[in-house]
């Protein structure tokens, strides 16, 4: 059994109308057709795929790549590879990335422990503690919510400059009634 996996930006596609999505595979002379600057709006900031060996790579035209840390990778990953974290060595994301303004970050998690799952320093982090994920901003916590036991949870944080929300499985998680602060440092996974 072969099993692929494919990302198609779908943005025109209209509800009640018929549309058709044509895959092409097998011509073993075509040439590779990837437009990285074109695969990602201007206000993707970072995107991370684990296909790769040593630190991970942004797919953005934006390069930001991993600062340090992020070298272990999971073949059997949700979808494809995934990052593999000791809960010791963080991955530290360039700062950059989280620039001033509307922001929002999300990812699959499936924690082993407790601890601090992403940290932006001087703004906020998500926080697994007894099998709930929270924001804590500040020291201030939004109401967190379960995460799943031993499986994947998708995992969103917005921020729109007023508040910052969290979202677990698409569901509204918590939220934090602030603007969030600028960060003092490195993103840390």
């Amino acid at each position: 059994e072969q099993q692929a996996l494919v990302w198609v930006d779908v943005q025109g596609l209209r509800p009640g109308q018929a549309s058709a999505i044509y895959a092409y595979y097998g011509n073993k002379q075509a040439k590779p057709g990837q437009d990285v600057a074109g695969s990602f709006a201007p206000d993707y900031r970072l995107v991370w795929h684990f296909n790769g060996a040593g630190l991970p790579k942004d797919a953005t035209a934006n390069g930001a790549n991993a600062v340090s840390g992020g070298e272990g990778r999971n073949a059997g990953g949700l979808i494809g590879s995934s990052l593999t974290l000791d809960g010791a060595t963080p991955v530290a994301v360039p700062a950059a990335a989280f620039a001033a303004g509307p922001l929002s970050v999300s990812f699959w998690v499936k924690p082993g422990s407790d601890g601090a799952l992403f940290t932006l320093p001087g703004a906020f982090s998500l926080v697994s503690e007894g099998g709930r994920l929270f924001i804590d901003q500040g020291g201030k916590r939004s109401a967190g919510a379960a995460l799943p036991q031993g499986s994947w949870a998708h995992v969103a944080l917005v921020s729109d400059g007023r508040k910052t929300s969290l979202y677990v499985g698409g569901q509204p998680a918590g939220e934090v009634a602030e603007a969030l602060a600028a960060a003092s440092g490195n993103a840390l996974i």
